[in-house]
């Protein structure tokens, strides 16, 4: 055998080799659930235990991307949490992001089909969001072509700017735009708005989404008294 010979077995025992501590060093990475679906119940409840099963299903087919806790809405260590979302009566489901914001809650029982539905849409949002980053790094020119629709926006609006940042808190709550509730909350305040109004023009969102709004805009403006005072950053251009 020649030395070429040798040098090629020896190439491929060391790509093995390779290959298998990669895939060790990969099953030591722990892989962070994107959505978290809490589950409030109890074990007289003959719905509760349905959801109870239909999510245990929806646990094996998402995996480590999602996580699921079941809260026994009876058990009083649970009534910090149970108060924090104002559940009320049981079943009730609550879906929380990366950064366990209430994205969608329901009372009663929530057929699979549904919960899939809320899943998927909310993983495509994750997807625009890394591939807005991903332009935003890679493709500069895209974002400021964004940025010079804003300003055409600006120069063609036909209504007042508290109006307008009126409706752009609404549509940003519906969004689940974090930075830009925040961003417009000032923006509304900033035109000449009172924290009443814009109480007002949550509370009508609200209402027009039947409540499912509700903590997820608690959660992200709760700090309103600091933006009142200038000491909450928006994150978002203004």
């Amino acid at each position: 055998m020649n030395v070429r010979y040798y040098f090629f077995i020896l190439l491929i025992l060391f790509s093995v080799s390779l290959i298998c501590d990669v895939g060790d060093s990969l099953k030591t990475i722990e892989v962070s659930p994107k959505i978290t679906i809490l589950e409030f119940g109890a074990d007289n409840c003959y719905y509760c235990k349905k959801m109870t099963k239909i999510l245990h299903e929806i646990k094996l087919e998402f995996g480590d991307s999602i996580r699921v806790e079941f809260l026994d809405f009876n058990k009083p260590q649970n009534n910090k949490i149970i108060n924090r979302y104002f559940i009320k009566e049981i079943p009730a489901q609550i879906f929380l992001d990366e950064e366990d914001n209430v994205f969608y809650r329901h009372t009663g029982f929530l057929r699979k089909k549904i919960i899939k539905q809320k899943i998927t849409e909310k993983f495509k949002k994750f997807n625009l969001e890394e591939i807005m980053r991903m332009l935003a790094e890679f493709f500069p020119e895209f974002t400021e072509i964004l940025d010079k629709m804003d300003d055409l926006y600006k120069d063609k609006r036909t209504i007042d700017e508290k109006t307008y940042q009126f409706i752009c808190f609404a549509l940003s709550i519906k969004a689940r735009s974090k930075p830009c509730v925040k961003k417009h909350f000032k923006g509304a305040l900033e035109a000449g708005a009172t924290v009443k109004e814009l109480a007002y023009i949550l509370a009508l969102t609200m209402r027009e989404a039947a409540g499912a709004d509700d903590c997820w805009t608690h959660d992200i403006i709760g700090d309103w008294k600091e933006i009142l005072k200038g000491n909450v950053k928006c994150e978002c251009e203004s």
